[in-house]
Order: C-alpha cells, then sequence, then structure tokens
C-alpha cells in the first residue's frame, strides 16, 4: 500500500511546471529557426560572421545548422514531455507505477515525438 507523501506531491508539482516551461522554449526553439536573427536564443554572430553571410558563403551549412535546430527542438519537446507525464503520474499515485497505461503511453508517444521531429 502506498502513503501519501507531501514533499514526494510538491516535488513532482515543480517537475510539472518546469516541463511546461520546457515545452514553451521548444515552441520557441522551433520558431525561432524560421523567424530568428541569428543562430540561436542570444548568439547573433560566430566570430563575426551573421548567418546571412555564413548562408551566402556556404548555402549547405546554414540547411545542416536549421536542420540541427529543428531536431533539438524535438528532443527538447519530447523530454518535457516524458518529464510532465511523470510527474503527473507521481503526482496521482506517490511513485510511477510501471503497470500504469498512463506512463508506458507517455514513454512510447516521447519516442514518437522525439523520432518524428528528428526526421
Amino acid at each position: 500500500m502506498k502513503t501519501w507523501n507531501s514533499g514526494l506531491s510538491q516535488g513532482a508539482g515543480l517537475m510539472l511546471i518546469a516541463s511546461l516551461a520546457f515545452i514553451g522554449y521548444a515552441v520557441v526553439f522551433f520558431f525561432r529557426n524560421f523567424a530568428g536573427g541569428g543562430f540561436e536564443l542570444g548568439v547573433t554572430t560566430l566570430n563575426g560572421v551573421t548567418p546571412d553571410n555564413l548562408d551566402a558563403l556556404n548555402p549547405a551549412i546554414m540547411h545542416y545548422i536549421k536542420h540541427l535546430h529543428l531536431a533539438i527542438s524535438g528532443f527538447i519537446a519530447a523530454t518535457a514531455i516524458a518529464v510532465g507525464a511523470l510527474s503527473w503520474t507521481s503526482r496521482r499515485v506517490v511513485g510511477v507505477d510501471c503497470r500504469s497505461g498512463f506512463s508506458c503511453c507517455s514513454a512510447r508517444d516521447c519516442v514518437a515525438v522525439s523520432l518524428a521531429r528528428s526526421l
């Protein structure tokens, strides 16, 4: 029999809030790939080279960087989904229950989102 632990519940709640923020960051990372002015958040130049200069010099590198950023945004979102789902489960049953269908589905969906976004 599992007992209620308020410290565990508060920690799981904090992890759930953090996972929602992580999902928000993944969305920002995804859309800044198309509309951003720099290489990443806070990185506008690399040794004085802007993204436009690099694109003029070698378009294949910029294509690779954009593809890499899209894949990373997918992995960020997948990690956030996994952490959020497992912390939600922890809030409900005081510890992750391996027989829980929700835990299994969230782990599967985490992998599916990660793979789909990186392709």
